[in-house]
């Protein structure tokens, strides 16, 4: 059976629009492994800085303590709470409900204005 010219062309373009289509999926499998293998090696590196950034923390504390450089040991954080604690309270600059008014209600007023009137 012979096939005519018409035929074999379209057979050739589905064939190559095929492999096309393959290597398309091929090229994006690829891309997103690279993806996901940049996202590892960020999250090593991340994960390394972290670790060396904790030994070096160490280090520098345990240098202090050899040298006695420790600035906040127990002594110095009692010194510290003995001064601040005789500092008075910070005032709110809100009033709150239960302050005393500078001035008595208007039910207030008016008894207080009946009793001068009736003292005289």
């Amino acid at each position: 059976m012979i096939k005519s010219d018409v035929h074999m062309t379209r057979v050739r373009q589905s064939l190559l629009q095929e492999r096309q289509r393959l290597h398309e999926i091929q090229r994006l499998r690829s891309e997103a492994l690279t993806r996901l293998e940049a996202k590892r090696r960020q999250r090593e590196a991340a994960f390394r800085q972290q670790e060396s950034k904790r030994t070096g923390l160490a280090q520098i504390e345990q240098w202090k303590q050899e040298q006695g450089l420790d600035r906040f040991d127990r002594n110095s954080r009692e010194k510290r709470s003995q001064r601040t604690a005789h500092r008075r309270p910070l005032r709110s600059s809100k009033k709150t409900y239960r302050q005393k008014k500078n001035r008595p209600g208007k039910h207030r007023r008016e008894q207080l204005r009946q009793a001068r009137h009736a003292g005289r």
